[in-house]
Formats: structure tokens, C-alpha cells, sequence
């Protein structure tokens, strides 16, 4: 697979957490949130993520998540193309 540009520079980490902060920075009053997310580059392709890099990006949105308090109880999801042959493999990330 052709890595995209984010993914050659490695940017990825400084994306969603840039994508995070400015996205929640107003967000006061909220105890739970839900992130959906799906890798820019696999927007509408129906390629899905390693498992690998899944674990890897979800744990940082996680992560970056609990740096606040407010937010410990937000969960994340993968938002990508989901079928009956990759249900259960993402489930477990």
C-alpha cells in the first residue's frame, strides 16, 4: 500500500492531537464524549488500518484525551468501513 504524506512524515501524532484540543477546547460541561476516527487515507477506499496502527492511533487519542479531566470517560471507536468478515477483529482493538 502507498503510505500518504502524513503517514511518510510520521505527522500523524501532531495531526490528532491538533485535531483534538482545538476541536474540544470550548467543550466545557461534557463528562462523556465519543471520538470516532478514520485515518484521512482511508476515507472512502475501504482499506482499513493495521490492527497495529489502530491500537497505536487510538491509544494516543486516548491518551491525549485524559490530559484533561473533564474527559476521562470518553470513549473512541474506529468510524471506518465495518462488514461481518472485520467486525470482531475490530471489536477487540
Amino acid at each position: 500500500m502507498k503510505l500518504s504524506p502524513r503517514r511518510k512524515k510520521k505527522i500523524t501524532n501532531k495531526i490528532l492531537r491538533n485535531q483534538i484540543l482545538k476541536g474540544l477546547y470550548k467543550t466545557n460541561n461534557l463528562n462523556k464524549i465519543l471520538i470516532a476516527y478514520e485515518p484521512v487515507w482511508s476515507i472512502g477506499t475501504g482499506i482499513i488500518p493495521s490492527e497495529n496502527d489502530l491500537k497505536k492511533n487510538i491509544t494516543f487519542i486516548r491518551n491525549t484525551l485524559k490530559i484533561s479531566k473533564k474527559f476521562t470517560k470518553s470513549k473512541v471507536l474506529y468510524g471506518g468501513s465495518v462488514n461481518p468478515k472485520n467486525i470482531k477483529n475490530l471489536m477487540r482493538i
